[in-house]
Parts: C-alpha cells; sequence; structure tokens
C-alpha cells in the first residue's frame, strides 16, 4: 500500500511500524510539501487500512493518498526506472 501522510518521516514511520501485521516500512519520496510517501507492505490476507487510519489520525497526521498496490512485473521495472531517471536528474541539478 502506497500511503502520503503530512508530517515527518520519522514519526510517520515509528507509528506504523507498531501497527499489527505490518512487515515493512519504506520512505519513497516527496511529492507535496510537508508530506512523505511511504510503502507499507503487510501480511498476506490482512487488511491494516483502518488501523493506519486511527493511528495517524490519533496522531495528527493527515492521509492525504491511500492506494492499494497489486503492481505487475512491469508496473515495478516502470517504478524503479522512473525513480532512478529522477535520481539522475535531480544530481544533474547540483
Amino acid at each position: 500500500m502506497l500511503l502520503r501522510v503530512k508530517g515527518s518521516t520519522n514519526e510517520i514511520t515509528k507509528i506504523i511500524t507498531k501497527i499489527s501485521n505490518v512487515e515493512s516500512v519504506t520512505k519513497k519520496g516527496v511529492n507535496e510539501p510537508n508530506t512523505v510517501d511511504i510503502l507499507i507492505k503487510s501480511k498476506k490476507d490482512t487488511d491494516i487500512r483502518e488501523s493506519l487510519f486511527n493511528a495517524l489520525s490519533n496522531a495528527k497526521l493527515p492521509i492525504l493518498m491511500m492506494q492499494p498496490l497489486d503492481l505487475t512485473l512491469e508496473q515495478i521495472f516502470l517504478e524503479v526506472t522512473d525513480h532512478k531517471k529522477e535520481e539522475s536528474k535531480n544530481a544533474n541539478n547540483f
């Protein structure tokens, strides 16, 4: 699942990792000011959406986007190559 949350990466990650059935939390970048995109992997056949909402809401960290990810190999390839292009572009700007 991909989330965009308004707040600091450390605070968001700390809260999400405490939710049951969460296996991993990975920062994916910043696409809007004062937000972070987080990729969350949960245990198979579990639905953590309500737990995510409640935990982040209680911490006053608004969820601006919640997108399920059922990626195909092609989508994964496109995401990785697009991310690499963006990193290269940012490195060339300095």
